[in-house]
Order: C-alpha cells, then structure tokens, then sequence
C-alpha cells in the first residue's frame, strides 16, 4: 500500500436495549453495518427487525438511525468512507482487484508465502508459514 486514498470511519457501537443510536453522514460515502449480537430496527425498513450475523448496505442519505432490539444489548461495526471506484475480485474470505491478483493470492496462501514482511530497506521477503490456518 502506497498512501491512504481515503479516510474510513469505523465504529464499534454497543446500543442498550430499546436503545437508539445516530450517525451523521456525508451523502457520498459508503456506509454498511454488520451486526455483531442483537437486533435492530431501521425506519426505513418498515419495522422490519434484523437480527445478529447480518450485514446491510445502506443507500445514499445524511443521517443513519438505529434502534435496538427491546429484548437485548446490540453490538454492531458501523464502517463509512469515500468509494475508491475500483474493481473488485471476491474469492471467499479473500478481495482482490482482479481475478489475477485473486489467484495468486490463493497460490501464496497455498505455498505458506501470503504473509508479507516489509524491512526498513525497502525490501520485501516471504516466510513459509503453517498454511493449515489458510483453508480456503
């Protein structure tokens, strides 16, 4: 990674039962949610509750409100920042650019090279590691 193109906001929000929380937004950004534990209702959503383990994509718009689920503490990773307008290449747990960089990402993890270390002198080498921990 060159430089940073954008500047993400990333929140770890906890919401008591019954509880609301709202977030300021630029129109432009991307914004999704997962959530964690819990359950949440979204105005927009026509009182539709969605629960724990899910991810959802949210349209353009300057404010995001959120309230819990009246049963439980919800938990929820809130993410927003500028798109990059670049391609995208989805393998699994893995995202890429392209499907080159996909496959040769798969190859790496395959071979125990996918991680990377970076030395002060501008060099990069690769350590074989345990590639059980890498099953794709």
């Amino acid at each position: 990674m060159e430089e940073i193109t954008v500047q993400p906001t990333y929140l770890d929000v906890t919401i008591k039962a019954g509880g609301s929380f709202y977030f300021d937004t630029d129109p432009s950004d991307t914004l999704f949610i997962y959530i964690i534990y819990g359950s949440v209702h979204l105005p927009a959503e026509n009182k539709r509750i969605l629960p724990s383990r899910q991810a959802v994509l949210f349209d353009q718009g300057d404010k995001l409100p959120i309230k819990a689920g009246d049963d439980l503490e919800t938990r929820l990773l809130l993410f927003s920042g500028k798109p990059q307008k670049e391609p995208i290449a989805w393998g699994g747990p893995i995202v890429m650019n392209t499907k080159e960089e996909l496959r040769q990402t798969f190859k790496d993890i395959d071979e125990g090279t996918f991680i990377k270390i970076h030395h002060s002198d501008g060099t990069i080498s690769s350590e074989k590691v345990n590639s059980r921990f890498y099953n794709h």
